[in-house]
């Protein structure tokens, strides 16, 4: 058996869970393996441990405790009737202001008696303008650059120039 194996049934082999073949091979291996052998070891220690801690000091429901701890204190907290009464006119005064507000703009002009006129426009114009636009060629830029660095004429050494 490997120490791989021995250390995911290490848990189960303390506790009793496995069977006696795999049981017998976990033992066989813990007796030639002082790695595995320290591992059970410390298994069997920390069920010690947790087997040491009283059951009074497990306390599974905490509502006791708390409970106890805060006596008096509601975590609902009581609002008046005349608190919300102020609360909700204030609210329903705040609205009925924005309504207004909101109303009188839209009904009112921006300036009384001034007429707003949009610009004419030639359309035979803009159908020109559009039907002569064509589309511009691509420019790729670094491919010209490329191009024109590697096609330049070079002038031979010693030429002097």
């Amino acid at each position: 058996m490997t120490c791989k194996r021995v250390e995911w049934q290490i848990a189960d082999w303390v506790a009793g869970r496995l069977s006696e073949r795999d049981a017998q091979s976990v033992a066989e291996h813990c007796r030639t393996c002082a790695r595995c052998a320290s591992l059970a070891a410390d298994e069997r220690s920390l069920r010690a441990r947790f087997a040491a801690v009283r059951t009074e000091d497990r306390q599974i429901d905490l509502w006791p405790a708390v409970a106890v701890r805060s006596s008096g204190w509601s975590p609902v907290r009581r609002v008046s009737w005349a608190r919300r009464l102020v609360v909700a006119s204030s609210l329903a005064a705040v609205c009925l202001g924005a309504v207004l507000a909101v109303g009188n703009r839209m009904h009112s002009s921006p300036q009384q008696g001034a007429v707003v006129v949009a610009p004419a426009v030639d359309e035979a114009k803009a159908v020109r303008l559009v039907a002569d636009t064509r589309r511009l060629p691509d420019v790729d830029t670094d491919a010209m650059i490329i191009e024109a660095r590697y096609t330049a004429p070079v002038a031979p050494h010693g030429s002097g120039e």
